[in-house]
């Protein structure tokens, strides 16, 4: 006799064989913090051993900090192995928009080319639209913007941000 589902009885009325098949399976715990930032899954409960898929879902104004627990990083999904009692934690924090203009002195259309080098917790490339303003969403921390382009110079070199709000106005002329 199988059972299927995987929980039953089973009236013995009779000689019967009965087989059963056993699955390890351990407890995942998951969490985000602060609750409002998002949701990380899946959901805490029992599941078997072996590679399990954890995600983190940040709601809007909010971003993936890094797990913490069992899990580290800033990659969503990534795969946990469940080889005994596991315990994972998205931690997130607020976006912020750093913004600004790139001009050319003089006036005149700025190349499609120029590039702005954002630096600080990580480091992320942007491109200003054509009428030169530029906007990334960024977490909280130092942030240092310096824009580029062959054969140009830029005023000022570069421009740095302690940001805990979002910081427009990180101008450039070149």
């Amino acid at each position: 006799y199988e059972a299927r589902p995987a929980s039953g009885s089973v009236e013995m009325t009779g000689p019967k064989t009965v087989m059963v098949t056993w699955a390890t399976q351990y407890y995942l715990t998951t969490a985000a913090s602060p609750v409002a930032g998002g949701t990380a899954s899946p959901a805490s409960g029992w599941y078997d051993a072996g590679p399990v898929e954890i995600a983190a879902a940040a709601n809007p104004g909010w971003g993936l900090l890094a797990w913490s627990g069992d899990a580290s990083g800033r990659t969503s999904p990534q795969t946990l192995l469940l080889d005994g009692p596991k315990s994972v934690t998205a931690a997130f924090d607020r976006f912020y928009t750093v913004s600004g203009t790139v001009t050319l002195t003089g006036g005149g259309r700025l190349p499609s080319d120029v590039v702005l080098t954002v630096s600080g917790p990580e480091t992320l490339t942007v491109r200003p639209g054509g009428d030169g303003t530029y906007a990334v969403a960024v977490l909280a921390g130092t942030w240092t913007v310096a824009p580029s382009l062959a054969g140009y110079s830029f005023a000022p070199v570069s421009r740095t941000a302690a940001v805990s709000a979002d910081a427009p106005g990180l101008d450039f002329s070149g």
